[in-house]
């Protein structure tokens, strides 16, 4: 026995061996729990005998120094023992197993701690492997990014608010114990969202974890099951058009917080209603929605622009800033500049048609409902510069992107010429003034190009 100062705490260290035997049979060299008891009982009874007779004593509590912060932080604190009531005590986002305590001073283990001996120690620990709430440390650290699909999963159990604020899986755990929805001898919640998330790989943290293809989800409704299958489908190109068609302003990182968004404003809910409304806008050919849509009709214009997209670019870059143009990924972005500029809006597409005519994407008027032909609209939203830009673009073939390049001594390859075009304007060699005009054609012209340039005026 010892006394140290841990933190501001004064604490009376106490340290048992058990001695081992000369001849080498003995194994184990735990201490007994008879001995543990009796050296703790000894303890508090000499503790208790000095609070007698008035006197003030020593007040006392069993303590130990916390395992996990000693390890990973110069800040150490004290995890108080109380009288051996639980297993785990925790230490920010994670858990520290008292089991050993517990079994040693109290003389008590719960059910599913006796594990077989070569069960009884994890990778590179000390704790016993059927240790509840150890194992859901394990878990929870082996879900990693994977968080926002176990969110998902888990939000018909777990309210708005502890999603939000969970920053690992331990915090969802927390709520399903205290609901009572998960308890020590009964993980079936954990096994079927384990099943639920593909995340098979957490059944090594899981002792004697039985294969899960036959098991039958009984935990989640037919409906949180089809999101999870929504949410596997999800492709980037998928949230971009969901994030526009709904005006979600921010950045999701994957599809299951964007998912976590559309249920939060009820977009996506388990009511025939919004089940009905947004199946159907997901499906606009087979709904009963109204025929103008505005937002639908842009995403589906920009799926069908496709590789056209540098055109539009080009078509669109007296309106459109260069840094949005270079981050635009699809034509959703271009739409998104267009309606915040107020260029473009519900009831006013006029630029939507007139660069549907100059990039002559005739086919997209399919997408727009009761849309006239475009043979005799005058063009007003694009200066003649930038139609006679537009004109030049589709005259150039392969060798006059090859030829422009090294004239230029341009450092990179263009998959088309629409993307050359982007690059002389950024440059300022192709721009909407006299001198630049004048300067490009006559190159042009010194090259033998005299073609593309009389296709460029003011």
């Amino acid at each position: 026995m010892s006394a140290i100062t841990f933190g501001l705490n004064r604490l009376l260290r106490t340290t048992i061996l058990r001695r081992k035997r000369d001849d080498g049979a003995q194994e184990d060299l735990e201490p007994l729990p008879e001995a543990c008891k009796t050296v703790l009982e000894f303890l508090e009874e000499s503790f208790e005998v000095s609070q007698q007779g008035g006197r003030r004593g020593f007040q006392f509590q069993r303590c130990i120094p916390c395992s996990i912060c000693s390890k990973n932080s110069p800040k150490k604190h004290i995890q108080w023992l109380g009288n051996f009531e639980k297993e785990c005590l925790p230490c920010k986002d994670e858990a520290m197993s008292v089991v050993c305590y517990k079994r040693l001073f109290a003389g008590t283990v719960d059910s599913g701690e006796q594990l077989s001996e070569d069960m009884s120690h994890t990778e590179g620990s000390e704790l016993e492997k059927w240790d509840f709430r150890g194992m859901l440390v394990r878990v929870s650290k082996d879900i990693g990014d994977d968080l926002n699909e176990w969110k998902v999963a888990l939000s018909d159990h777990i309210y708005t608010g502890a999603l939000e604020k969970a920053k690992t899986a331990i915090a969802l755990f927390e709520v399903l114990i205290d609901r009572a929805i998960m308890k020590d001898g009964d993980i079936r919640i954990l096994l079927e969202t384990i099943k639920m998330t593909d995340s098979l790989h957490l059944r090594k943290h899981i002792p004697k974890c039985q294969p899960l293809d036959n098991m039958k989800i009984t935990q989640f409704s037919k409906f949180r099951q089809s999101v999870m299958t929504f949410g596997k489908e999800l492709r980037d190109d998928d949230i971009r058009k969901l994030v526009f068609y709904y005006r979600l302003r921010r950045q999701y990182s994957d599809g299951w917080s964007l998912i976590m968004d559309l249920q939060q404003e009820l977009i996506l809910a388990d009511t025939d209603k919004s089940l009905h409304d947004f199946k159907a806008k997901l499906n606009p050919e087979s709904s009963e929605l109204e025929k103008w849509d505005f937002r639908g009709m842009l995403v589906r214009v920009s799926k069908d622009i496709g590789d056209d997209l540098n055109k539009w670019k080009v078509a669109l870059s007296n309106h459109i800033n260069t840094g949005a143009l270079e981050k635009a990924a699809t034509a959703l972005s271009l739409f998104e500049v267009l309606i915040d500029r107020a260029i473009m809006k519900d009831g006013d597409i006029r630029i939507l048609l007139e660069t549907i005519k100059m990039t002559d994407s005739l086919h997209l008027r399919k997408h727009i409902p009761k849309c006239q032909p475009l043979d005799n609209m005058k063009i007003t939203q694009f200066s003649k510069f930038r139609q006679s830009v537009m004109t030049f673009g589709k005259e150039l073939c392969d060798d006059d992107i090859t030829n422009l390049v090294f004239y230029y001594g341009l450092r990179r390859q263009y998959s088309d010429g629409w993307s050359l075009i982007m690059d002389l304007q950024q440059e300022l060699i192709l721009a909407d003034t006299d001198k630049s005009l004048h300067d490009f054609k006559a190159k042009l012209n010194h090259m033998g190009l005299e073609r593309l340039s009389n296709c460029l005026n003011r």
